[in-house]
């Protein structure tokens, strides 16, 4: 896959489903094997799956990697 849009579509999809874990997969297979990087939403789409799927520790962990290693600074909805 070459398109963000299409990357966070799958992850909100996963996620909305309450399949927070191929939500991760896919982030994390984005992340490692894809040229395209994720973007405020799509960190916005990971963040809100493992949220509502109770993985709280992987949610931490990815909006640590938001903030050092992709320098986005999270707003309101990121927090919450």
């Amino acid at each position: 896959l070459k398109d963000t849009v299409v990357w966070t579509s799958l992850i909100t999809g996963y996620g909305i489903h309450g399949k927070g874990a191929k939500a991760l997969e896919t982030f994390n297979h984005m992340v490692k094997s894809s040229e395209v990087k994720p973007n405020e939403v799509t960190f916005l789409s990971i963040l809100s799956a493992c949220s509502h799927s109770g993985l709280i520790h992987d949610g931490l962990r990815i909006f640590e990697l938001m903030v050092s290693d992709y320098r986005l600074v999270p707003n309101l909805e990121h927090y919450a």
